[in-house]
């Protein structure tokens, strides 16, 4: 950070950012260590969610595949009565 009678800027702009919640880590190392647990909750939790997603993912392969077999035979099944039905005719 460069501060002085030339350049008055930066300090204004430090302040901004830590008004913002960033950590300014050589001032506020308390809260940069707060933030960095936080992140590591946030990551478990996205961690989490993507195992659920791939569960849910994982099961709506199985009852598409339940369905496309349902229509599967579904479509011999027709198609065997509607040659018995012309068979009677």
């Amino acid at each position: 950070m460069i501060h002085g009678p030339g350049n008055k800027g930066n300090l204004n702009l430090l302040y901004r950012i830590q008004q913002k919640g960033f950590p300014y880590t050589l001032a506020d190392r308390d809260r940069a260590i707060r933030l960095e647990a936080k992140m590591e909750v946030f990551d478990a939790k996205i961690e989490a969610l993507d195992v659920k997603m791939e569960a849910l993912e994982s099961k709506m392969d199985v009852k598409f595949e339940a369905v496309n077999a349902i229509k599967h035979f579904g479509k011999r099944r027709i198609e065997k009565d509607i040659g018995e039905f012309r068979g009677k005719q």
